[in-house]
């Protein structure tokens, strides 16, 4: 298909004609995993859209949750970017991350759709799982987490340094 003709179609097209129906089981697991750390960060700390800080955070997540216990492969967290499913790119130049190849990254509205439509189906097991791994992994960093987004709600130059010392302290990384 060319480039163009790709670029017509909507994210969900895009993903079932990118990832082969065989493959998509770790694709759908890492973008359930981006949906719970949204909804479950989002309410514990009342911020809408939270960024996760890195791709090695969704990987921690995974490992956490032991539903993936290799490391994750980016080109996964590429290929949802690609069909939009997910945001992923170089931290804002505001935050001041001292690795500048580091991406942000969060669920997005077409993802979140995707997700919800198969999750209920496909993936109630791992869903329990991952909601139940990410609530305790929240509730015991809490207090990090509200630090965090307090300190997010004011970005200057003084807490950009507050946020990368406080997110050295976390597996899950949060960014805005």
């Amino acid at each position: 298909m060319l480039t163009s003709e790709f670029d017509f179609l909507d994210p969900i097209e895009k993903y079932n004609l990118r990832v082969p129906e065989h493959q998509r089981r770790l694709h759908d697991i890492t973008l359930l995993t981006l949906w719970v750390i949204d909804t479950r960060i989002s309410a514990r700390i009342e911020r809408d859209q939270t960024y996760v800080l890195g791709d090695n955070s969704v990987n921690s997540a995974l490992q956490m949750s032991a539903l993936y216990t290799e490391a994750l492969d980016c080109n996964i967290l590429i290929d949802l970017m690609l069909c939009q499913l997910i945001y992923r790119f170089t931290c804002a130049k505001k935050f001041k991350i001292s690795t500048t190849s580091t991406k942000q990254l969060r669920i997005n509205s077409w993802g979140k759709a995707y997700i919800s439509s198969v999750a209920s189906t496909k993936y109630q097991s791992e869903l329990a799982i991952l909601k139940k791994t990410i609530d305790e992994y929240i509730l015991r960093n809490l207090d990090v987490y509200k630090n965090i987004s307090d300190q997010l709600s004011n970005v200057h130059s003084l807490s950009t340094c507050g946020i990368e010392n406080l997110n050295n302290h976390l597996d899950i990384k949060l960014l805005s």
